[in-house]
């Protein structure tokens, strides 16, 4: 029988995160929620237990997906999302690539990238104490690879894991 999955992918801004999501949600039949949406959002911050607890109860695979947040209250979310057995997922790598993207998109102000990468790196020692799986989105070339290579990144290094425990 295999073995249900259960991800949360965060990250650098404009690394593919929501893109990877709704790939497995479309693909791979999980559940896919959103934290940039702002009804998933409040339903996860009003009982964040209750939320995490109905989520894992779930016999689907599911994947939590949204930008990181460097708030104390962030952080503790992150910590009980990753106890009730999710996976942590680092979406990092190419900064210049993620840039570029964050830029072809034309929805928020370059500043508010810089400032969130700032954030993010001031934070990054504390972020990698989580042990996430660290994955980089782009190729050599600073091009997305496919969500299927993505995909197979993210069971290789599962696999890994469980083998080591």
């Amino acid at each position: 029988m295999k073995m249900l999955q259960k991800l949360l992918i965060s990250g650098i801004p404009s690394t593919g995160k929501t893109f990877i999501g709704n790939y497995l949600r479309d693909n791979k039949s999980f559940l896919h929620f959103n934290m940039e949406d702002e009804n998933k959002f409040q339903e996860l911050t009003k009982n964040p237990e209750k939320f995490i607890n109905e989520l894992s109860a779930k016999k689907q695979d599911a994947v939590i997906t949204g930008g990181f947040q460097t708030s104390e209250l962030a952080f503790n979310l992150v910590k009980k999302i990753i106890k009730a057995g999710f996976v942590f997922v680092w979406f990092g790598g190419n900064h210049q690539a993620a840039r570029r993207e964050f830029i072809k998109r034309n929805t928020v102000q370059i500043d508010l990238f810089n400032k969130k990468m700032n954030e993010l790196e001031k934070n990054y020692s504390k972020i990698m104490e989580l042990n996430p799986i660290l994955i980089n989105t782009f190729d050599n070339a600073g091009l997305f690879k496919t969500p299927e290579q993505i995909n197979l990144e993210i069971d290789e290094l599962i696999k890994k894991i469980n083998k080591e425990k």
